[in-house]
């Protein structure tokens, strides 16, 4: 399915993006009547058990016709959860390059992406229309393909008729790619297996690239045991999920840009994180938070989808607080050095009059005008 607009990308990107005439055929809603109230939402595991279905039907699909398996990434079907609630919003049907492009699915030799919609909750009509179009079916066909990313957008039919909309990023990795590729949707049994060791079983699935990041840092030693499944939904086609050891709460955050991190959120980066905006305002976590700066200080880095960087850190004798990479506060705090410099930062960034200020612990603070843009210390 295509929308008319695709018309301004290239004719190379749209042949490999597999894309043909037939698709053009089916109409797509007004936009005006789409909204993101008309989404619907559904349980974790009611969204994985239809990708399952949607990967075993391409599969069986894929082995009447004398093709091997596809595997799946739930890495790549966050993102391809993001372009499906694009265009539900949107209401229209447009392929974009994301597929092509995010860094999740750096790596691959092939690629295409397929769309489509079912006007009730029934997934196998996705297939039927990937069957019934010869530009589809070749990409659901593709004898290079090892690798799919299940994307789903669940409607309430109010608005728009639309139920569910599937769109699927189809690739070949050699020996590259997410990392987190399995052969089921839930990750094929992946946290009881790598429980299995210590003689516990985790209270709920821990798969994908927050799986990689929560045994990397030592499971259920380090973590204790997951407080819930995996959520998704968050801003840039993010993933969640918390656990909890003892008075301890870690929270890992997994987006397409900046892979699977962990928040302290009980303690004091996590705290200040999640006051001032958690991922929507500060950012994914790019790191864990790390120890070792001068007088007992810790930090921790954070990146929004937009793609700037955050730092917050801490001291016992000033708290946590934020530096926004990149500003002129930020440049002109490490160019003294930073810490050892003017010092770690006692607030966040303040509005005094025209200026935006900043207080540090060595009795600096740095002013800019917001209407000259000049920069002044005192």
């Amino acid at each position: 399915m295509l929308e008319t607009q695709l018309s301004r990308r290239t004719a190379g990107k749209l042949a490999f993006a597999a894309l043909g005439a037939a698709s053009l055929s089916l109409a797509t809603a007004n936009p005006a009547h789409a909204a993101s109230s008309h989404i619907r939402t559904v349980s974790d595991s009611y969204r994985k058990a239809d990708a399952q279905k949607l990967l075993d039907a391409i599969n069986a699909y894929r082995a009447a016709n004398g093709r091997g398996p596809v595997k799946h990434s739930a890495r790549i079907a966050s993102v391809m959860d993001g372009e499906a609630r694009r265009q539900f919003i949107a209401g229209a049907f447009s392929h974009s390059n994301t597929f092509l492009t995010t860094p999740v699915a750096a790596g691959y030799s092939f690629a295409r992406e397929v769309i489509a919609l079912s006007y009730n909750d029934d997934i196998n009509q996705l297939m039927a229309f990937w069957k019934s179009s010869p530009a589809h079916r070749d990409a659901i066909l593709a004898p290079e393909a090892n690798t799919v990313g299940i994307g789903l957008c669940y409607g309430t039919g109010s608005g728009l008729p639309w139920r569910v909309l599937g769109n699927v990023g189809i690739y070949r990795f050699n020996g590259a790619g997410p990392g987190d590729i399995q052969t089921r949707v839930d990750g094929g049994g992946l946290s009881v297996q790598s429980s299995a060791a210590s003689g516990t079983t985790l209270n709920h699935p821990v798969v994908g690239g927050i799986s990689s990041r929560f045994y990397a840092d030592g499971g259920l030693d380090h973590y204790g045991q997951p407080n819930g499944p995996e959520y998704g939904g968050l801003v840039g086609g993010g993933y969640w999920q918390s656990f909890s050891k003892g008075s301890d709460r870690h929270t890992i955050l997994w987006s397409p840009s900046t892979g699977a991190n962990a928040v302290k959120e009980t303690g004091a980066i996590g705290s200040h994180w999640r006051s001032i905006g958690v991922e929507n305002t500060v950012g994914y976590p790019i790191m864990n938070e790390r120890s070792g700066l001068i007088n007992g200080g810790w930090w921790q880095q954070f990146q929004t989808v937009e793609g700037h960087r955050r730092t917050i850190i801490w001291s016992p004798n000033t708290g946590a607080h934020m530096v926004k990479e990149g500003t002129p506060f930020a440049r002109a705090w490490r160019d003294s050095g930073a810490e050892y410099g003017f010092g770690y930062p006692t607030t966040d960034e303040y509005w005094v009059g025209l200026e935006i200020r900043q207080n540090f612990s060595n009795g600096v603070t740095l002013a800019w005008n917001s209407v000259t843009g000049a920069l002044r210390q005192f």
